[in-house]
């Protein structure tokens, strides 16, 4: 009687343990779809509605992966005019566990926007500090190329900028004499490699234009160049070549 009493919240537990991060990962994989699909529909700079559908279906399929386009539900494309799409898609998650207590399928839906752009214009912001060396390293610059290879496709006007996740960013020191940034006469044996800090609050988390320039940060000569901070950043580019190179 007092196993029979437990089963119910056992299963329960064990389909939130398990059932829920299958759930999860669909949703990752369908939200990663969506968006590479929204993002290809923008770079083509049609308003044909048939035209924004078949491409968002022909990405969708070409980013789903097997399992995931077997749970796939419906998928929704919608252009509010002078330039919005949007991509709203469905899918069910199959659960092992929690169907013993009712629960048969989790309900999965994911909702992903853009801007048409002519040309569409796209920055990564990436973590490429020293946290990332190794697999993590070699995982994100495969995502990267995964993702140009999705969206700067031919006939598509594209650029894509790279820019590192850090607590300084190196902007290039051909940027010193930029309105932007204020670089001060430097002391003896200091230099200045390209490399700057956040603004102070609250214009450090606002892409207002920068009336309080960057502040620099200048480190001594005798260290090796990019020291304090990652390779400089990559511009908007339309060369897919250079953006898998990043920073």
């Amino acid at each position: 009687m007092a196993f029979a009493l437990t089963v119910i919240p056992l299963c329960a537990v064990l389909g939130v343990a398990i059932d829920y991060p299958c759930a999860s990962n669909l949703r990752s994989t369908l939200q990663a779809a969506a968006d590479a699909a929204v993002l290809a529909a923008g770079a083509q700079g049609s308003d044909d509605d048939a035209t924004l559908e078949a491409t968002v279906a022909r990405f969708m399929d070409a980013n789903l992966t097997a399992s995931a386009k077997a749970a796939l539900g419906s998928v929704r494309v919608t252009f509010t005019k002078p330039a919005t799409i949007r991509v709203e898609a469905q899918a069910v998650s199959k659960n092992s566990f929690l169907k013993l207590v009712g629960i048969d399928v989790t309900p999965v839906a994911v909702t992903s926007e853009a801007v048409m752009g002519n040309p569409l214009e796209v920055a990564l912001v990436l973590d490429n500090t020293g946290s990332m060396a190794g697999p993590k390293e070699a995982a994100l610059r495969k995502a990267v190329g995964d993702l140009v290879g999705t969206i700067m496709v031919d006939q598509a006007d594209v650029k894509v900028a790279v820019v590192p996740f850090s607590q300084y960013v190196n902007v290039g020191v051909g940027n010193g004499t930029a309105p932007w940034l204020a670089v001060t006469a430097l002391p003896a044996l200091v230099t200045w490699a390209g490399c700057v800090r956040s603004r102070p609050q609250p214009l450090d988390v606002s892409d207002r234009s920068p009336e309080i320039p960057y502040p620099f940060l200048a480190q001594q000569s005798s260290l090796s160049r990019n020291y304090f901070c990652p390779n400089p950043l990559t511009p908007l580019t339309a060369e897919k070549s250079v953006v898998v190179a990043g920073p």
